[in-house]
């Protein structure tokens, strides 16, 4: 019963193939690394080959067992790994065709972005046998529900492939789970869907440039299905959004797309861009947006904030070019409190200035650059 997290280690059950263990399950999970020993006897259920496996509380349980025989005892190690299956490096396959999907039936076009499960044998053992596997993905994206799921395999970071043969879905679409039987080889596997249960689209990238008052949007998906289009959206709050730029999608696409797009973003300053897709049937998804600063800075300008203070002072300085400041704070009296130097860049400057050592009062920020221009903004400091 209960949780473990193994950390940077791992979790053995069993001491050898001859001693190799149970597990008595009742609940909990493990975070990490957790070794199970098998012995040349094939065995069947829970006690010999569950591996409860969990990520942030979610089952990734993983049940392997031998239905043929090996003829060398061994050990096995599973770990689930919460990366996306298609990831820049991350493999290079895209699709299966239904005859090379183990009984699957239907054209393999996308890969979780959920993780995948890291499966090794000892060295030299437990190869030469067949075992069903069972893989649990509590949580996992699958818009279809319980239609087109299947168990993919990938050796050495290699294509993925299809192992073995493809078994009856079980369980529900908020927890399934896909079978392989016949399966002898090691490494990682994952969960596989058809065109009937992809996400619209697989974003691997989104990112924003400035470029004075215009900012370069890219993006780059790994798959698409039914796309219809995509919309970058603005926002000066990240609360309210407009469409700034509507783009094509691709339809359905198996391979690597890249896109970008410019834009001039209606607010003035700081704000929020964000990507989000519409499919043909109307419905969409967006995605996390990013922070930019589109403006051409033609002033030098100083900000506090807040003002007054009990702590802390954010100074913010808005400069024209790269600058080199001196900054010191002033009591009435005319005395140095604090003093510290920085590298501006062209633009939008931040410091923060601790001030909780001061008595309340009144303070002056006396700011000296290593070239000369002038600054706007008031310089009075309080703390309360």
């Amino acid at each position: 019963r209960g949780s473990i997290n193994t950390q940077t280690y791992f979790f053995e059950i069993g001491q050898s193939g001859i001693q190799t263990g149970i597990i008595s399950y009742t609940d909990g999970l493990v975070s990490g690394r957790l070794r199970r020993w098998y012995s040349t006897t094939p065995k069947a259920g829970n006690e010999s080959g569950l591996f409860p496996m969990g990520h942030a509380g979610q089952n990734r349980q993983a049940v392997l067992n031998y239905t043929t025989a090996p003829m060398t005892a061994g050990h096995i190690t599973v770990e689930f790994i919460a990366e996306p299956m298609i990831n820049g490096g991350l493999g290079d396959q895209y699709f299966i065709e239904p005859a090379n999907t183990g009984g699957a039936g239907f054209t393999i076009t996308n890969f979780s972005n959920d993780g995948y499960w890291k499966i090794e044998n000892l060295d030299s053992t437990l190869t030469n046998g067949e075992y069903t596997l069972s893989l649990t993905g509590e949580g996992f994206q699958i818009p279809g529900g319980m239609n087109e799921i299947t168990m993919v395999e990938r050796i050495d970071g290699g294509t993925w492939f299809c192992p073995g043969r493809h078994e009856p879905l079980q369980g529900s679409a908020e927890i399934p789970t896909v079978t392989r039987s016949k399966v002898s080889t090691f490494s990682n596997f994952g969960f596989a869907g058809g065109l009937n249960n992809a996400l619209p689209i697989s974003l691997t990238s989104f990112s924003a440039v400035c470029d004075g008052n215009s900012a370069i949007v890219n993006w780059t998906t790994a798959s698409e299905a039914n796309n219809m289009e995509f919309r970058v959206e603005e926002s000066k709050d990240g609360l309210i959004w407009t469409t700034a730029k509507t783009i094509a999608g691709a339809g359905n696409s198996n391979s690597i797309r890249h896109y970008q797009a410019e834009i001039k973003p209606a607010f003035s300053g700081s704000g929020y861009l964000r990507l989000s897709q519409v499919d043909y049937n109307g419905d969409s998804e967006t995605f996390d947006p990013v922070f930019v600063t589109c403006e051409q800075v033609k002033k030098n300008e100083v900000k506090i904030f807040p003002n007054p203070t009990t702590d802390y002072a954010n100074v913010e300085l808005i400069a024209s070019e790269e600058l080199k400041l001196s900054l010191t704070v002033f009591s009435t009296g005319g005395q140095i409190l604090l003093s510290t130097t920085s590298d501006l860049q062209a633009g939008i400057n931040l410091l923060r200035l601790d001030v909780t050592s001061l008595p309340p009062g009144s303070y002056y920020l006396n700011l000296k650059y290593d070239k000369e221009v002038e600054v706007k903004g008031g310089r009075t400091l309080i703390k309360r």
